[in-house]
């Protein structure tokens, strides 16, 4: 998404040496490998492959960021041409500078926050392209000292032919990035375009006829009629939640125990008469 904005010529005019300050280097280059050079590779001991496949990924890895970052430059100038900005610069800006005399100078601050942004991209590509022209300093010191160690005589020292091993497994490696990145973004095409139908379904227009209208307006009053009935009348209410009991109502609840047995007393046998006779 873009937004026109009108550029101020005396801002922007003290402003233009910005956007050209610096220049995107040439994009880097791989090295190509003959036949021969592959079989070599795969006949390598593996401690030579241990020391090349890590330094591959990762210059692979920077070979995808160069690009990513080419296609933001390549939007930026098209919005430097076309007067615009992209929406992530004007809501940067969104708080500030709203009066109406002040759309000008805003439109210019707009416009060298855009030129800046295309300058910091461009120089983290530089940046890059630097960094993978000068790949073989990450990798050569650790294949010489081991070329050293080992003191195989029928290994080649030269140092192009390293390079070029190095670059085979690098493009390995870039086709499999670029097959998974061409995958994720035609699975986000997918989800866009399923996205947009449905907002466009949504949002079609519907035409009913009076009588429908009429038949949902009724009913629409009746569920408004028994939902202030129930609100009005709470016993009803509490007949419908019979989980929720009145305080008024409710009564204390007594424990009950059982009746405990009375031990029988035991008989007290009668006293013995006295059955002496009187004299």
């Amino acid at each position: 998404m873009s937004t026109q904005i009108n550029i101020d010529s005396t801002i922007e005019s003290s402003s233009s040496t910005v956007s050209t300050t610096a220049e995107l280097m040439t994009y880097p280059t791989i090295l190509k490998s003959t036949s021969a050079q592959t079989e070599m590779y795969k006949n390598l001991p593996i401690v030579f492959k241990q020391i090349l496949t890590p330094n591959a990924i990762k210059f692979a890895t920077t070979i995808c960021k160069i690009d990513h970052l080419i296609t933001q430059i390549k939007e930026l100038e098209a919005h430097i041409t076309a007067s615009t900005a992209p929406d992530f610069i004007i809501k940067q800006f969104k708080n500030i500078l709203n009066q109406e005399h002040e759309a000008l100078l805003k439109s210019s601050f707009i416009r060298m926050k855009l030129n800046h942004h295309h300058q910091l991209k461009v120089t983290q590509t530089n940046s890059l392209i630097f960094q993978f022209k000068h790949r073989e300093t990450a990798f050569l010191p650790a294949i010489n000292e081991t070329l050293t160690t080992i003191a195989i005589s029928d290994i080649n020292h030269d140092h192009m032919l390293w390079s070029s091993f190095h670059d085979y497994l690098l493009s390995l490696k870039l086709i499999e990035f670029r097959r998974k990145q061409a995958s994720d973004n035609e699975i986000k095409i997918k989800k866009k375009l399923l996205f947009d139908i449905k907002s466009t379904t949504e949002s079609i227009p519907v035409v009913i006829t009076q009588k429908e209208l009429k038949t949902l307006n009724n009913k629409l009053k009746n569920l408004e009629l028994q939902q202030t009935h129930t609100r009005n009348n709470p016993k009803k209410k509490q007949a419908n939640n019979p989980t929720t009991t009145s305080k008024s109502n409710s009564k204390p609840t007594t424990k009950v125990f059982p009746k405990r047995k009375q031990k029988k007393s035991q008989s007290v046998p009668p006293k013995p008469r006295n059955t002496r006779k009187r004299t």
